[in-house]
């Protein structure tokens, strides 16, 4: 019995940063769709006097939180500056967010103290401070410009939390407009926006109002909202497959999300 493929003739936008979907082409395919990627996210690395002051203290912080992939990349290419790096890195306790954060965390050979298993900055929040149970301590979070700061405004006292822009999330310099007109046209299926900043960006770059969103998360899905738009589907769980089952589920039910 042949398999019917879902997403046969849908065309499908990633607005994700460039060369960040290479599993995702592979599953959309797989159903039969096309993904065309339309990067609006630019990430670069960040220099600034804070990550220089938390490189030179780094031994007084008892933990390190990552949330998110690119937190954790950025500050390991940073931190790999330091010949000891590893030794320094093993002897501080690692907490990370979950689901791809920890998966990379992991693949690079590191040992976590604390997974999350967390969808959102706030989730987090909640159960780390359930893990620290009211000790005191120095956690340092490497994060991106614009990440929200809901970690900083959830945390108990006791926990004492420094931040550090590890890298900045910007506009790329260069927009496919080939890509714009197609969906001024209504001439795609859906949209993928995986962050607040894909969405302000998509924003400033096509006049369309009744966008095709799918989004990954509920803050990214609530900065649509805030936007005008209705997305049409939300992935619940922030990997690859969870997209894509979201995308699936949409054409199975042929029902919107309610949020």
């Amino acid at each position: 019995m042949i398999k019917e493929r879902l997403l046969e003739g849908k065309t499908i936008i990633s607005t994700r940063p460039a060369n960040r979907s290479k599993d995702l082409i592979e599953l959309i395919e797989n159903e039969g769709g096309t993904l065309i990627q339309l990067p609006l996210i630019e990430l670069s690395a960040a220099q600034n006097n804070s990550i220089d002051s938390a490189l030179n203290n780094f031994e007084s912080f008892s933990h390190i939180a990552f949330t998110s992939v690119f937190g954790f990349n950025f500050f390991l290419d940073c931190f790999k500056k330091l010949d000891n790096y590893k030794s320094l890195l093993n002897k501080i306790k690692i907490t990370s967010i979950g689901y791809r954060t920890s998966e990379e965390i992991k693949k690079a050979g590191f040992n976590i103290a604390f997974d999350a298993n967390a969808k959102t900055g706030y989730d987090f929040a909640v159960r780390f401070n359930k893990y620290i149970n009211g000790e005191s301590i120095k956690v340092l979070w490497p994060t991106g410009n614009l990440s929200p700061n809901q970690i900083l405004e959830n945390t108990d006292p006791n926990i004492e939390l420094t931040r550090i822009n590890i890298y900045h999330n910007t506009m790329p310099s260069s927009i496919d407009n080939s890509i714009i007109n197609r969906i001024e046209k209504d001439e795609y299926d859906l949209i993928i926006t995986a962050s607040p900043s894909a969405v302000n960006n998509l924003n400033k770059v096509t006049k369309a109002n009744n966008l095709k969103l799918v989004c990954i998360g509920k803050t990214t899905t609530e900065a649509a909202i805030n936007k005008g738009y209705q997305p049409l589907a939300m992935a619940d769980t922030p990997t690859n497959k969870g997209l894509c089952d979201a995308i699936l589920n949409y054409y199975k039910n042929n029902s919107t999300i309610k949020i």
